[in-house]
């Protein structure tokens, strides 16, 4: 659900920056912009209450555990994914600006016999987002 490749330097800068922020300011400071670019238009005009759930989630976390996790995924290296060799299902949602559609196809690609869902009209947050599809999607994987 929303993998992430390595990210890319300009990423790690903008990754480290928001946890400095956090640092910085708390999780108010980012709360808003993270709802804001991690979840779908369709999302924020027609599910209100998911985008406020997404929100509440940030702001419960501390600053500091926040942060540290923004450290840890600035400095993120990729795994050797044609060592996965159990089957994988990729999640992603059409408009999630973390990992976006490209991204995940190449990670899917670089993962042998790897199956990929892109949700529609959903952005980062695929499980709060679009919770009906991402079941579906795991019971079709599973069991299907």
């Amino acid at each position: 659900l929303g993998p992430l490749a390595e990210p890319p330097e300009p990423a790690r800068a903008a990754i480290r920056t928001r946890g400095e922020t956090a640092r910085k300011d708390g999780m108010t400071g980012i709360a808003d912009t993270l709802v804001n670019v991690g979840t779908s238009a369709e999302t924020k005009a027609h599910r209100p209450a998911a985008a406020a759930f997404v929100r509440e989630i940030l702001m419960r976390q501390s600053a500091a555990g926040y942060a540290a996790t923004c450290d840890a995924l600035a400095a993120a290296k990729s795994a050797d994914l044609a060592k996965i060799t159990c089957p994988t299902l990729l999640i992603t949602g059409d408009e999630d600006a973390t990992s976006p559609p490209p991204a995940v196809r190449r990670l899917c690609q670089s993962i042998k016999g790897a199956a990929m869902k892109v949700l529609s009209g959903c952005g980062h947050w695929t499980p709060i987002e679009k919770p009906a599809e991402v079941n579906a999607a795991l019971v079709n994987f599973y069991f299907g």
